[in-house]
């Protein structure tokens, strides 16, 4: 929750206080993401919260908890604003490996992706050097993992809203950001479960600071801070309520049409 807040705190003042920057926003029509996410240090992590009582999958009695580092890749376009509305759609996807558990029918190899498609409008004065926008479109998203050779799957997907910030600094430099929440239904299947198939809730943020700076006239080099939590209601034939963390430190190179 705290992260969350540093984001809030940062984008309403960098909004205030770099509104008097003199260098137009030059938003990316494309972004190619590289995205660390280590074990342990800023981990990507499934686990059972230890309150109000540890439980792992199978053992109720046996605390369980499950961490991997991941490289993900991932590609995001952004619309040029039409009117005061643009589009906007991500796709992050990474592998699990090495993955460090305490818990049985939770192993590697394994795979999670994470997907939004929005719709933005802007709330940025007319004229602005920089765009500020409220949105609300569909997000989804999906754990992986083995259990006894038999997949293992978390999805849940609905409806995500947020706001953005995309702002010049000085000269070539912008920094831009993000915040999002949903409230959605996850669904666990897994052949070894009883019930096989079963449904909970989820509540998601999804947030991020990105720094940048144009390097050419159409091409930008960017370095950020992404994070993704999941926190769940309980779901028949697993050891839920659960949380699922995705966060670390990203590189990405932009690309804006001439």
């Amino acid at each position: 929750m705290h992260r969350v807040a540093r984001v809030v705190f940062i984008l309403v003042i960098s909004s205030l206080a770099l509104g008097t920057a003199t260098a137009p926003a030059r938003g990316q029509a494309l972004r190619l993401r590289f995205w660390d996410t280590p074990r342990r240090e800023g981990p990507s992590y499934y686990y059972v919260p230890s309150s109000p009582a540890p439980r792992s999958f199978f053992d109720t009695q046996v605390p369980g908890r499950n961490d991997w580092p991941s490289i993900l890749s991932g590609v995001e376009y952004r619309s040029r604003p039409n009117r005061r509305f643009l589009w906007s759609l991500t796709y992050d996807v990474g592998t699990i490996s090495e993955l460090v558990s305490t818990e049985g029918g939770f192993g590697a190899p394994g795979s999670h992706w994470f997907f939004t498609s929005s719709l933005h409008y802007l709330i940025s004065p007319p004229g602005s050097r920089g765009q500020v926008t409220v949105f609300a479109g569909y997000g989804s998203g999906a754990l992986q993992v083995d259990g006894f050779g038999s997949p293992r799957t978390f999805s849940t997907g609905g409806l995500r809203y947020g706001a953005d910030l995309l702002w010049p600094i000085r000269g070539n430099v912008y920094l831009s950001g993000w915040i999002a929440y949903g409230d959605w239904p996850i669904t666990h299947t897994w052949a070894l479960a009883v019930p096989s198939n079963a449904t909970g809730s989820t509540w998601i943020r999804d947030y991020g600071v990105v720094v940048g700076k144009l390097i050419a006239p159409t091409v930008a080099l960017e370095v950020g801070y992404r994070g993704i939590y999941w926190t769940t209601t309980a779901i028949p034939g697993t050891a839920c309520p659960c949380a699922l963390d995705v966060s670390g430190y990203f590189l990405s190179l932009g690309f804006r049409p001439p």
